[in-house]
């Protein structure tokens, strides 16, 4: 069972060590910012003064420094680590499907935070992708147009569909993932 109607939250990403600093930039931009929880180190559930569409407007116009990555929470379910899990999220899908824009290529973007779990990041991507390709939706993994974001704790999921760029970032939790090859030395060689 999904809990709807939280269009007025988000997730924020920052570095762990910044979260208190993102929180009050956040808070000092959009007065009314309310930390609801910590869900993990550098990852905050915000409670907004207004609606998602809002905050994203305002975020383009002013982009936080500290935040990496911010994202709705427009739907919460109650996990229990279990593969039931996976039958709820694809329920919950069906809530999205008023912020969703067909016309827009999408890509969905899972965070799970600690725990033993039945499943990971690819059976949410694989299985929710499916879900919206069956209603019409084009995937576009490298360059979507929108995000459904799937963060996930031991108790409670967390999905939200927003435009790709009023998340701040590319990547899921805004943090940047590079393939390894063999000859590597290190990863500095991004840099």
């Amino acid at each position: 069972m999904s809990d709807t109607d939280h269009n007025n939250h988000a997730i924020l990403t920052s570095s762990p060590a910044a979260k208190i600093i993102a929180l009050r930039e956040l808070q000092s931009s959009v007065p009314g910012v309310q930390l609801v929880d910590w869900l993990a180190p550098g990852i905050g559930l915000v409670e907004l003064p207004t609606d998602w569409d809002s905050l994203a407007s305002h975020l383009r116009e002013q982009p936080p420094v500290f935040t990496r990555h911010i994202c709705p929470a427009q739907v919460r379910i109650p996990l229990n680590s279990t593969q039931t899990d996976l039958d709820e999220l694809a329920q919950a899908c069906d809530q999205l499907v008023n912020y969703l824009d067909p016309m827009r290529t999408l890509s969905i973007q899972t965070r799970i935070m600690g725990g033993d779990r039945p499943y990971g990041n690819y059976d949410v991507n694989v299985l929710l992708s499916d879900i919206f390709v069956k209603r019409g939706v084009r995937l576009d993994v490298r360059r979507p147009e929108q995000v459904v974001s799937v963060v996930l704790t031991h108790e409670v999921g967390f999905l939200g569909l927003s435009l790709s760029a009023d998340n701040l970032s590319d990547w899921a939790g805004g943090a940047r993932r590079f393939k390894r090859e063999d000859d590597q030395v290190s990863r500095s060689e991004f840099k």
